[in-house]
C-alpha cells in the first residue's frame, strides 16, 4: 500500500484573504483520498487569533511592521538551516505557495534544499492599482522561475502568464476560485420581504468596473424594488459620482 501524498500549503500573510484561502485550500486538500494536507501560515496571522482558527502544522515568525519585514530580508540566510529542519519532520512531497507574499523566498530556499518541489498560485499576473509593495510581481516572477508548476485561477491570468515568456517550460494547471466558507449559506434573495440590495464593497478604483456597473443601473432605470450600496476607499471619480 503506497504512502497518502503530504502536500504543505503557505501562506505568509498577515491580514486580509491570503491566509484564509490558504486554510480553505489545506482543508479542500484534505479531504481528497491519499492525501495528507499540512498548512503554514504566519504566527501574526489575524485569522488564528480567530474562535474557528483553523490547525497550524508550521507557524512561522514574519513581521510586525515595516522594521521587522526589512529585519526578515536582512536574516533570511540565517532563518533558513532551521525552517528546513521544521520541515524535514513534516515530510512533505510537493508545496503550494497560496498567495505571493514578500518573503517567501525563505520557504522556497528551505524546500530547494530537501529537494521538494513547488506550486505556485498566481492570482494576479501583472500590477494593478492597489498593489500595497512596488517590488510585488518582481518576487512573484522570482518565485515562478523557482516553481516546479504554476496555478493561474483564471483563463485571463493564465493567458497573461503564456504571453509573458515566464512560463518557460514549466506546467501551467488552471483552476478556478471558489468560494470561502463562511458559514452556513444565506437566506435565498429577498426572503426579508423586502427590496433586492446590491451590495459593491472593496477598492473603489476605475479596474474594478464601476462604470459598468454605473451604466447597468442607468439601463436599469429607477426601481423602488432595488436597494444599491457601495462601501470601500478610492479616490474621487467620475464613476462615483455617476453612482452616487
Amino acid at each position: 500500500m503506497s504512502e497518502p501524498l503530504r502536500v504543505l500549503v503557505w501562506q505568509w500573510g498577515r491580514r486580509g484573504a491570503g491566509p484564509r484561502f490558504a486554510a480553505e485550500l489545506a482543508a479542500g486538500l484534505a479531504g481528497l483520498p491519499d492525501t495528507v494536507a499540512l498548512l503554514s501560515l504566519s504566527r501574526q496571522a489575524e485569522l488564528l487569533t480567530t474562535a474557528s482558527a483553523p490547525v497550524c502544522d508550521l507557524p512561522v515568525d514574519t513581521y510586525a511592521g515595516a522594521v521587522g519585514f526589512l529585519w526578515r530580508l536582512a536574516t533570511l540566510r540565517l532563518r533558513m538551516p532551521m525552517l528546513a529542519r521544521r520541515l524535514r519532520a513534516l515530510r512533505p512531497d510537493v508545496a503550494i505557495c497560496a498567495m505571493p507574499g514578500p518573503i517567501d523566498q525563505l520557504m522556497a530556499s528551505a524546500l530547494f534544499r530537501l529537494g521538494v518541489p513547488f506550486l505556485v498560485m498566481v492570482h494576479d499576473a501583472s500590477s494593478h492599482p492597489g498593489d500595497w509593495l512596488p517590488a510585488q510581481r518582481t518576487l512573484q516572477r522570482l518565485q515562478i522561475r523557482q516553481a516546479a508548476g504554476v496555478i493561474a485561477l483564471s483563463e485571463h491570468v493564465a493567458a497573461q502568464l503564456r504571453e509573458s515568456g515566464q512560463m518557460g517550460a514549466r506546467r501551467l494547471i488552471l483552476a478556478s476560485h471558489p468560494p470561502f466558507a463562511f458559514g452556513p449559506r444565506p437566506k435565498p434573495p429577498r426572503a426579508h420581504g423586502g427590496p433586492l440590495r446590491l451590495l459593491f464593497f472593496g477598492r473603489l478604483l476605475p479596474y474594478k468596473g464601476l462604470d459598468l456597473f454605473a451604466d447597468a443601473l442607468r439601463r436599469l432605470g429607477p426601481r423602488e424594488d432595488i436597494e444599491v450600496r457601495i462601501a470601500g476607499l478610492g479616490p474621487e471619480s467620475h464613476e462615483l459620482s455617476a453612482l452616487r
